[in-house]
């Protein structure tokens, strides 16, 4: 058994290294502090030497003047040993900073003996001159033990510096053979990516090596899985992958069921496509549930997938949603939740269901994760494809917009209408798809796109356009018509998926009337592509209730009249009676998107 651990070596180097540079610091701050003592103690020598000096000049001046055998004034007399009294003063306090015994009283009379006798003149001067030696003599001694504190400290931080090389020396030979295993487990797991055979040994020195060791037959496998999936598939939409790649999936996890939703951006959560064992499916393709009545909500996009392992027990004590509802319906008892994280953008969620209560384990739930992360490019490319082309699109449509009308939401809210009237729709008509309902949700703001073609003095005209004008700015159809086919053929041509056909109708029909009478082709019922008819009476309805440089804007009373009258010649039937229907629900969104 191996006890040698690189972390906690590397831990303890760490911190003795940490407190041998705290040491070294520290005495050069000491040596700093020794130097500045030093100093101080010669400015502090030379200062008490001075007053010594002082003191000998003062009673040189006594003498001189007594023996002149001239009259003594007082006034110079004390002015004399006022000098003197002064440089014994601040000598005293020198010799206390010092630390030198200093016999104050005794060399305070001498002045005054002085006057009276001259003849001790020369012991006195003696006496003084000897305390000047004796300070320099302190100084010296004083000078010593400095040099030796610093060499003391030099041979101390050069100890601890030979300490540290060594140190930094062992722990770059360990660094560097751990990194050389490190680089040739690297090296053995880039080889099983590239789908190539490999055999590596790893003669583990350390406890972490060995945990590498152990790891890398758990990575073999992911890996071996993984490569598996990418094999068994192409390029395809959710409808086309799922069937294949179900089979894979419960090989590797005991499952019955796989579904996947994707979240809108309003806070829906709609199922998309569901894969099952079962003959028997309540929560099918189009079931749309908001999210904050679920507890997906509380799922950690960025951590682990979330495991349920009695359905029933969760619905009875947890939440009580109408998605687990259906889901005990159809006889599933546990569940695991992977949310589709892209760039910390949530798109939606996997749901891997089993027949069996208390099935799944964190390996099921990390090998969840894993077919999401390998597969979600390959299943969701056609979903993120057609969501960037729609919103780049978008993005130069509201350039048009802002040039054609001063509305700046007309796009959004025409989307918001051609929404609600599709999944209203999709209620009793099957060929709408939760699929076809985003994509009209996406494309809608697409639909007179192809006014970029158009000339700003027919374009922006404030007038009524003429005849010859008007049949000029019909072609805006065929225009976007166009943008849109060339994008698609390049797409078809790189990926060979079909993924802008939606988009395409809703540019091409949404000005073709119920009755033949609209343009380009003069489609008449329902040779009127679906999306084309929804997104007319959406586009119709906000046109009729904004204001315009030729009209000022109708009421929405009046709005609906010219609707209700349109109904059978312009727009159809179904889709206009729906659109009565819901009425209030467009008056909502008006004003929720109002200018």
């Amino acid at each position: 058994m191996i006890n040698f651990s690189i972390k906690r070596f590397f831990l303890v180097s760490f911190f003795l290294g940490l407190a041998t540079i705290i040491i070294i610091l520290s005495l050069f701050a000491y040596h700093r502090i020794n130097n500045i003592q030093k100093y101080t103690f010669q400015d502090d020598t030379r200062e008490a030497t001075r007053r010594i000096n002082g003191m000998i000049s003062s009673l040189y001046k006594i003498n001189l003047l007594v023996s002149d055998e001239t009259p003594v004034t007082e006034e110079n007399k004390n002015e004399l040993i006022n000098e003197y009294s002064d440089n014994l003063k601040d000598l005293n306090e020198y010799a206390q900073i010092l630390g030198y015994p200093l016999e104050k009283e005794e060399l305070s009379e001498f002045p005054e003996e002085l006057f009276l006798d001259m003849e001790n003149y020369r012991s006195y001067v003696d006496v003084i001159a000897a305390h000047s030696r004796n300070i320099n003599d302190l100084l010296r001694v004083k000078l010593v033990e400095f040099e030796r504190i610093t060499d003391s400290i030099i041979n101390i931080i050069i100890v601890l510096g030979l300490v540290i090389f060594t140190v930094i020396l062992v722990l770059f030979v360990i660094f560097r053979k751990y990194l050389f295993n490190i680089e040739s487990a690297v090296n053995h797991v880039k080889l099983l990516v590239e789908g190539k055979d490999s055999t590596f040994e790893l003669k583990p020195n350390c406890r972490e090596e060995k945990m590498i060791f152990d790891k890398l037959k758990e990575v073999e496998e992911k890996l071996n899985f993984q490569n598996t999936l990418l094999k068994s598939t192409d390029f395809g939409t959710l409808e086309d992958i799922l069937p294949d790649m179900f089979p894979l999936l419960k090989k590797q996890i005991p499952c019955e069921r796989l579904g996947v939703a994707f979240m809108e951006s309003s806070g829906n959560v709609v199922a998309e496509t569901v894969v099952s064992d079962s003959n028997t499916i309540h929560l099918g393709a189009g079931f749309s549930e908001r999210i904050e009545k679920t507890t997906l909500g509380k799922i950690d996009f960025e951590g682990d997938p979330r495991i349920i392992n009695d359905l029933e027990y969760h619905f009875e004590n947890v939440h009580k949603s109408s998605s687990t509802l259906l889901i005990l319906k159809e006889g599933y008892k546990s569940s695991i939740t992977v949310p589709i994280n892209i760039k910390n953008s949530l798109l939606g969620f996997v749901f891997i269901s089993s027949t069996q209560k208390n099935v799944f384990n964190q390996n099921d739930a990390k090998t969840a994760k894993q077919f999401v992360q390998t597969l979600k490019s390959e299943i969701y490319n056609s979903y993120l494809l057609q969501e960037i082309v729609a919103k780049t699109a978008k993005a130069f449509a509201d350039l048009v917009e802002k040039k054609d009308f001063e509305t700046g939401n007309h796009l959004l809210r025409v989307a918001r209408y051609s929404e609600l009237l599709a999944r209203e729709l999709s209620r009793t008509n099957s060929e709408i798809t939760p699929k076809m309902i985003r994509e009209i949700f996406w494309f809608a703001p697409l639909h007179d796109i192809g006014k970029v073609g158009i000339p700003d003095n027919i374009l922006l005209k404030p007038g009524k356009l003429d005849a010859e004008e008007f049949k000029f700015m019909k072609t805006h159809v065929l225009i976007g018509e166009q943008v849109m086919e060339n994008m698609n053929n390049v797409l078809k041509e790189r990926i060979n998926l079909d993924l802008l056909k939606t988009g395409i109708q809703i540019i091409a029909c949404h000005h073709e009337k119920w009755d033949g009478t609209g343009y380009p082709r003069g489609l008449k019922g329902e040779e009127i592509p679906i999306t084309g008819r929804i997104v007319a009476i959406a586009d119709v309805f906000d046109a009729l209730m904004s204001a315009r440089s030729y009209k000022k804007a109708f009421s929405f009373e009046k709005s609906i009249e010219i609707i209700e009258d349109s109904i059978g010649t312009h727009f159809c039937p179904v889709i206009g009676k729906l659109f009565l229907e819901n009425k209030e629900e467009m008056l909502k969104i008006r004003k929720l998107y109002d200018d």
